[in-house]
């Protein structure tokens, strides 16, 4: 049995790291409702379906403003998105900074074979699988301004 997971008092801001299927929002369920900030779940409301690509922009610009919301009222955040993309990594970093506030990570390791979106994505009902994208976009690409 894994050990149980250290992490700091008081509040802090932590990323779950890792490729789609490798079980983030599967431990950010474990954690208190309001403290995730989940990409998928903004891509939901904006466009019924949390795989929808082409809501990414609008989502992260709800991710981003509730992110500083919480980090400015020094409250815990989890960040249950991919954050993979470096630019999306120090974008979490520039921020929690900027509130002085403490970044914990958690990596998500898993065989390709098992993280693997198209696998995954074949087991779910096809209104919560993603629509193709026509161009990558990383999942909280920082502010253009």
């Amino acid at each position: 049995m894994p050990a149980p997971l250290s992490l700091p008092d008081g509040p802090f801001l932590l990323a779950l790291i890792g490729a789609a299927g490798s079980g983030k929002s599967r431990v950010a369920r474990a954690f208190p409702p309001d403290w995730r900030l989940e990409l998928d779940n903004y891509r939901w409301q904006a466009t019924g379906s949390p795989g929808d690509q082409t809501a990414n922009p609008i989502a992260s610009v709800v991710f981003r403003e509730l992110l500083d919301a919480r980090l400015t009222r020094n409250l815990p955040v989890l960040a249950d998105s991919t954050n993979s993309e470096r630019v999306v990594r120090a974008y979490l970093l520039q921020r929690a900074r900027h509130w002085r506030m403490t970044t914990v990570a958690i990596v998500f390791r898993s065989r390709w074979r098992n993280a693997w979106p198209g696998r995954r994505h074949a087991r779910r009902p096809s209104r919560c699988r993603p629509t193709p994208s026509p161009a990558r976009r990383p999942a909280c690409p920082p502010p253009t301004s």
